[in-house]
């Protein structure tokens, strides 16, 4: 009878312990009341904490990394949101932010564990035909981009930052404030197109076409390494037909900036890297695509070369990652792109650092302490108003971007001055820092946010064409009246709208998503969660000196590479045969 009785305390605890949980989640989903396309981040992972609690019958299990993972999501959360808790000390500001904190780690925390915890899926032992299925995938997602290219998007889309980089060409002078390899790139591709046709978009196309091909075996590498690991062709086609049609990846492939071909590199890095890790494949093969598109990565954007150095640091730092012949490759990459970016450049005359984009944090951060309206000291006024015009500044402030106080407060012809002084400017920034901890904070998440949290709307999926810019180079409008454009364009509108397909847009939730993956793979023994070091490594570069709280394409790399983490990581989230626990 005690014991019945005993029995009958526990199940009713335990119902208790479930459902108090459910509440939770429920709670923390409905909490962010703006039910916008950014809002359904939070209703996205409720549904998925609450599939995983039920899986995992009450109990968050998973060791302290996963503790810890939770624990940090929840605090993004709160962090990202603090506007919505003011005044933070009323009682109901409290209790919103108690139910956000218990409510994000219940999500997260069920999410891992079952993640963790679960048995692996059946493994697929077919035939393997890597050259084959390389030829096949790259072949049917290419013919997808060059239709819709041809049909639709003829040359390319632009964005107004490429300009810049046309002015360059036209004008035979290439400045720092565009990757000079990257211009030089263009330039080829044009001097190519002009000898095989007569307009300017007809030489552009070139670049389009070279850049839609690249993308191409970039996936179709993904895909024939998880079909080298096992991976069902089922999973392999699923993936296939995301990455050829998702109009995140489709209008990335024909977009001309700076921002497609270094994410294409980082993709690369990411797989080849994977597969000299877990020895899939050929190694001499892996090897030079490793040493190729690291080179292609440190010229094709100005942060290129200090983030491989990171991630060359990151792998020497790891003794599981030790492998001499792959640091061996980063310090001959890493020397040979030094000497191009530095003696090349100055020798013709484009060297130069352009510290506003380094420093866009750091400006961001003073700027709103101007805007904020304190009582200043004088002399530190006197400072900032040699390089700043400070009323604008007051005027011109905006929290999720800082371009507006880049390009029309700065006073471009003192960046003489500041260079000068750079160390009083540095010493100004610190004692603002301690004097105005609160202020900092807010302009760093206000400005960094959409990188390292949910729930919030991206930009920049497509770029609007604007090819009245580029008329000296040749270039014309080209407007797509037929029925086939039309349809496309309708599709991919109601694909970027879509609320199933949200996770594909949002980077905040991705950054997340990855860190998950490499928790499971490390939790399991495997080295395979190296995969998420460089676009964790870019990532981070962008919460130190973003100049737009989130754009989409400043992190194409981590959406390039999470499908296949996701897929690597529920087909096989135990090791496969034959693999021996690091």
């Amino acid at each position: 009878m005690i014991r019945r009785e005993r029995l009958a305390g526990r199940i009713k605890g335990s119902a208790i312990i479930l459902w108090g949980q459910v509440a939770l989640i429920a709670l923390w989903m409905l909490s962010f009341d703006k039910f916008e396309y950014a809002s359904l981040d939070y209703l996205f992972c409720g549904v998925v904490g609450l599939f995983c609690l039920w899986k995992n019958q009450g109990i968050i299990s998973g060791g302290g990394g996963g503790t810890v993972l939770s624990l940090a999501f929840s605090l993004s959360v709160v962090l990202s949101n603090y506007d919505r808790f003011v005044p933070v000390r009323s009682i109901y500001s409290i209790a919103r932010m108690g139910i956000s904190v218990l409510g994000g780690f219940l999500v997260c925390g069920h999410i891992i564990s079952w993640a963790i915890n679960r048995q692996a899926s059946s493994v697929y032992e077919g035939k393997k035909a890597p050259v084959r299925v390389f030829l096949l995938s790259m072949a049917g997602i290419l013919t997808v981009y060059w239709v819709y290219l041809f049909s639709s998007a003829y040359p390319g889309f632009f964005n107004p930052d490429t300009s810049a980089a046309f002015a360059e060409i036209q004008n035979g002078v290439y400045s720092f404030r565009n990757p000079v390899y990257y211009t030089f790139f263009i330039e080829v591709c044009l001097k190519i197109g002009y000898l095989l046709g007569r307009t300017g978009n007809d030489a552009l196309v070139i670049y389009s076409l070279l850049q839609t091909a690249a993308m191409a075996a970039c996936f179709a590498y993904v895909l024939v390494t998880l079909h080298e690991r096992n991976v069902s062709s089922n999973w392999l086609f699923v993936l296939g037909v995301i990455y050829a049609v998702m109009p995140c990846y489709l209008g990335t492939a024909v977009s001309i900036w700076k921002d497609t071909p270094f994410s294409i590199a980082a993709a690369f890095i990411c797989i080849a890297w994977y597969r000299i890790v877990m020895k899939v494949g050929n190694a001499v093969g892996n090897y030079s695509v490793y040493a190729i598109s690291s080179v292609a990565f440190c010229l094709s954007r100005t942060n290129g070369w200090y983030s491989f150095l990171a991630i060359s640091l990151i792998a020497l730092a790891f003794t599981s990652l030790r492998n001499w012949k792959l640091l061996g490759i980063s310090a001959v990459v890493l020397l040979s792109t030094w000497i191009l970016l530095n003696p090349v450049l100055d020798w013709i005359g484009s060297k130069g650092i352009d510290y506003l984009e380094i420093l866009s944090t750091p400006l961001q951060q003073i700027s709103r302490v101007i805007w904020s309206d304190y009582d200043l000291k004088p002399d530190d006024v006197a400072l900032l108003d040699e390089v700043l015009d400070l009323e604008m500044v007051a005027e011109k402030y905006w929290p999720g971007t800082v371009d507006p106080i880049k390009f029309q407060c700065v006073r471009f012809d003192k960046m003489g001055f500041f260079q000068e002084h750079f160390g009083e400017y540095a010493a100004l920034w610190l004692r603002w820092a301690v004097r105005y901890p609160a202020d900092f904070l807010k302009a760093w998440v206000d400005l960094t946010k959409g990188y390292w949290s949910i729930g919030w709307g991206y930009y920049d999926y497509h770029c609007l064409v604007s090819m009245s810019e580029y008329a000296p180079l040749g270039f014309e409008p080209i407007r797509f009246y037929g029925s086939l454009s039309q349809k496309l364009n309708r599709v991919l509108d109601e694909l970027e709208k879509s609320v199933l397909l949200r996770p594909f847009f949002s980077s905040g939730l991705q950054f997340w998503t990855m860190l998950g993956c490499m928790l499971v793979h490390w939790k399991n023994g495997r080295k395979s969660w190296v995969v998420g070091i460089p676009a964790l490594v870019i990532l981070v570069g962008l919460w130190l000196c973003t100049p737009f709280f989130c754009l989409y394409r400043y992190a194409y790399a981590i959406a390039f590479t999470v499908p296949f983490m996701v897929c690597e990581a529920a087909v096989s989230s135990q090791l496969l045969p034959g693999e021996k626990s690091q």
